[in-house]
């Protein structure tokens, strides 16, 4: 885990740097990646890829290909309607749907 949170970090620090047409070129790896990681049993690093989010530029990169990340992330955010069992978790998740 403390390698996935790593990975986590250094991908959201090259995001910082990637422009949009840059980013369609990466969305398969990076829905695969988030969808992967949200899906996980350990809280570290669902809690380190709902951070994605609060950055203002992986944010709006999000959100230009909405149409095409939603669709593949949301079956992992909502895990069938359970709650996740760490509350920081569930809070943040909330945030993200929002």
């Amino acid at each position: 885990t403390p390698k996935e949170v790593l990975l986590i970090y250094e991908v959201s620090q090259v995001l910082k740097f990637v422009d949009a047409p840059g980013f369609q070129q990466i969305l398969p790896f990076m829905q695969r990646h988030i969808s992967r990681l949200l899906s996980s049993h350990n809280s570290q690093p669902i809690q380190s890829v709902l951070q994605y989010w609060k950055d203002d530029h992986i944010a709006k990169l999000f959100d230009a290909h909405s149409a095409t990340l939603i669709p593949v992330i949301l079956p992992s955010l909502l895990r069938g309607g359970e709650p996740f069992w760490n509350p920081t978790v569930n809070r943040m998740t909330s945030l993200v749907l929002e």
